[in-house]
């Protein structure tokens, strides 16, 4: 029985990688991709921001079945309410 090993850097698989670097340099438009983050204010300082779909190989990528929602707000002392970390 041989064993093959995998060309894994830091938990990337560089075949794989280099593969899809290959596709992209033949054509460049699959590698435009458009993130996007959509912003809700509640009360004060504090707000949420909510990311799921994406744009990416030259299609609209809908794989997230549940969004991403990341609070944050000011403390006290900045006139907060504390609900999630300073958005910096």
């Amino acid at each position: 029985m041989s064993t093959i090993e995998e060309d894994v850097v830091n938990g990337i698989d560089v075949e794989t990688l280099n593969a899809a670097v290959d596709v992209i340099r033949e054509n460049p438009d699959l590698g435009k991709f458009r993130f996007r983050a959509r912003n809700r204010w509640i009360y004060g300082p504090h707000c949420a921001t909510t990311i799921q779909d994406f744009w990416a190989g030259d299609e609209e990528n809908t794989s997230r079945a549940m969004p991403f929602t990341l609070e944050a707000d000011e403390p006290a002392v900045l006139m907060g309410f504390d609900n999630g970390p300073n958005a910096t």
